[in-house]
């Protein structure tokens, strides 16, 4: 078995399969966390990935976290659980991630494999999610195998579907991350041109179908992004461009708006346009997280730790970057932003088209991530990172690529050796 093949199953397992639950009181596990460590045990290691400033700062982030800990248990005198040592995990599994990817070289096949086994989990994925909102009682065993309340199925009927994630918010990033990732790629043909503009329809779709506007609104600024840094600004690209807009805007207004069965998807769409009189969402956390930060400024370098029931109290609160300010501090904040930037800005300077391509994929990711964390979650959200992480890794160490000038044909595969990117 090789990299490409373990890199590719943990893919799958990322983006299709759901949680082990082992007992009430123990945190559940991810099947990717044992491929990740059997790669690490079976593979070769390179010294200079261990030694990467991204692994580095990965370790300074689980200091800070250890610190926040002992700080609340020792001098807040707060209570500290098992589940809290949990967080630990995160910045050790997205370090070990990044070894095993900084550990080997991509040929220009292996890397053209890895991106199809992507876009392809990620198209399920979107599909399973579609179906959901269409005909949830179709395949319910499976909807309830990622999250297993019954009565969350009923709800969300007709309204919102959490596809193969945990609650539909995160399915709604991982859709436009589908969308996204199929956008730029589309240039490179991975797919014949049908069935890209098919799978890129299934994104977009799904998006719409998780009923997560912060999802929406990330899938509108990758495809601003890709307008601006990718899209070709010739006549024919604008045409295609303004005929998809106009017809998807026709089709809004001629067909969903009145039909029932997007009633509930119209209204979450239509709440975008009047964000300061939405009382239940964006307005109700913008304000919660406010008053949370009296509780931040009870210890604001250091933290609480992680998990404390007086945050917990606080209802709605999904800001992850006042989470992470309560439960770790300014340190932790700092460090934990600075780890992430450090994994997705690797690429200093893009030698090929592919590469260029790669890194305003890269930038797009970082930015709505940031936008996602802001509402939602990303670093917390471990099937994310992980997506993230492959996405900003990959191409740093892709070491043939076909020649430029045959680069999006299907027909002939030329290729040469490169310089590795930046490994140090």
């Amino acid at each position: 078995m090789t990299r490409v093949h373990l890199l590719s199953a943990i893919i799958v397992s990322t983006i299709l399969f759901p949680w082990i639950a082992i007992a009430p009181n123990l945190p559940e596990l991810r099947p990717e966390w044992f491929l990740l460590l059997a790669g690490l045990a079976l593979l070769r290691v390179r010294h200079l990935a261990v030694s990467n400033t991204v692994v580095l700062l990965g370790v300074v982030v689980m200091v800070s976290y250890m610190l926040s800990i002992a700080f609340a248990a020792f001098l807040l005198d707060d209570s500290v659980v098992p589940r809290d040592f949990t967080e630990l995990l995160k910045p050790v599994l997205y370090s070990f991630l990044f070894i095993f990817m900084a550990s080997g070289n991509y040929r220009w096949d292996e890397f053209l494999k890895i991106m199809r086994v992507l876009i392809v989990s990620l198209v399920i994925a979107s599909i399973i999610t579609i179906v959901q909102f269409f005909s949830p009682d179709s395949i319910a065993p499976l909807f309830l195998l990622y999250r297993p309340d019954p009565d969350e199925l009923e709800n969300y009927r007709a309204f919102r579907s959490w596809g193969t994630m945990h609650n539909p918010n995160d399915m709604g990033f991982v859709a436009a991350l589908a969308f996204g990732v199929i956008l730029f790629m589309m240039k490179y043909r991975l797919f014949p041109k049908p069935l890209n503009w098919l799978f890129l329809a299934t994104g977009f779709i799904a998006v719409f179908a998780t009923g997560s506007r912060t999802g929406m609104v990330v899938m509108a600024a990758i495809l601003c992004y890709f307008i601006l840094f990718e899209m070709k600004k010739n006549l024919k690209s604008i045409l295609i461009l303004a005929i998809v807009v106009v017809l998807t805007i026709w089709i809004f207004n001629s067909f969903f708006v009145s039909h029932d069965l997007f009633a509930n998807t119209v209204a979450r769409i239509l709440s975008l346009a009047a964000i300061g009189e939405d009382k239940g969402g964006w307005v109700a956390r913008v304000n919660a997280a406010k008053h949370a930060m009296d509780l931040v400024m009870q210890s604001p370098i250091v933290g609480h730790g992680p998990s404390k029931d007086q945050f917990m109290g606080m209802s709605n609160v999904d800001n992850e970057f006042v989470l992470i300010l309560f439960r770790f501090g300014l340190i932790g904040l700092v460090f934990t932003m600075i780890f992430i930037w450090a994994m997705a800005s690797r690429m200093k300077k893009p030698a090929t088209s592919i590469h260029r391509t790669m890194k305003n994929l890269s930038f797009a990711l970082l930015g709505v991530g940031a936008l996602f964390a802001y509402t939602a979650g990303i670093y917390g959200q471990f099937r994310i990172m992980f997506l993230l992480i492959i996405i900003w890794t990959l191409p740093v160490y892709l070491m043939y690529i076909v020649d430029t000038r045959v680069l999006t044909s299907t027909k002939k595969i030329s290729t040469k050796p490169i310089l590795n990117q930046d490994i140090s």
